[in-house]
C-alpha cells in the first residue's frame, strides 16, 4: 500500500492526503471516497495483518510453537514496512480502533504463550510472555532493517534467532542482572 511506504519513509504526521493522492495519481481529497481520514489507512492495514495472523492460526488444526513463529516471521519478512510503521506511528491511531487492534495482536501473543508454555512445562506464564515478547520484538526489529531485508536467508535466520530467544534458559539469568 502506497501510504504505508510514505508513512514508512517519512512518519504518518508528515504526510497529507494531498501527498498520498500525488503518489498513486490522484487527488488527495480523493482518498476520502474511500477512507474517511487518514487514520482510516493505517487502521485498514493494521487491522488486514492482524486479521492475516489470525486467519493463518485459525487455518492449522493443531497450532504449534513454530507454527506460530513461520506465520509471525513470514508476515514480518512480507510486510516490513508495515511492521515498522506500526512500531512507530501505533500512537497514532484513533483509541477505539487501536484498541481492537491491540487485543487481535494480545490474541496471538496468547496463542505463542500458551505454545510455549505447552513446549516448556518449566516456565512459568509471566516467563514466557517475557520470551514471547523478547522472540517477536526480535522479528519487529530485523525486519525494518532495509538492507538485512534483502538476504534470500532472512526468513530462515529470522526462524533461528526467535526459536534461540524462545528456547533461553531464564534460570541461568545472574540474579540482580
Amino acid at each position: 500500500m502506497t501510504a504505508i511506504r510514505l508513512f514508512h519513509e517519512h512518519g504518518y504526521a508528515a504526510m497529507s492526503l494531498d501527498d498520498i493522492g500525488a503518489a498513486i495519481g490522484m487527488a488527495g481529497p480523493s482518498i476520502l471516497y474511500h477512507f474517511p481520514a487518514k487514520a482510516d489507512l493505517l487502521i485498514e492495514a493494521f487491522s488486514r495483518a492482524s486479521a492475516s495472523l489470525s486467519a493463518a492460526r485459525d487455518e492449522l488444526s493443531t497450532v504449534t510453537l513454530d507454527d506460530l513463529v513461520a506465520i509471525y516471521v513470514g508476515l514480518g519478512v512480507r510486510e516490513r514496512l508495515l511492521f515498522g510503521v506500526y512500531v512507530l506511528e501505533a500512537v497514532s491511531l484513533p483509541e477505539e480502533a487501536g484498541q481492537a487492534i491491540r487485543r487481535a495482536l494480545d490474541a496471538d501473543i496468547d496463542a505463542w504463550t500458551e505454545a510455549l508454555v505447552e513446549a516448556r512445562p518449566d516456565l512459568t506464564d509471566i516467563e514466557a510472555t517475557i520470551l514471547v515478547h523478547a522472540a517477536r520484538a526480535v522479528v519487529n526489529d530485523v525486519v525494518r532493517i532495509g538492507h538485512l531485508h534483502e538476504r534470500p536467508t532472512i526468513a530462515a535466520e529470522l526462524m533461528t534467532m526467535v526459536r534461540a530467544v524462545l528456547w533461553t534458559d531464564l534460570a541461568t539469568t545472574p540474579a540482580g542482572a
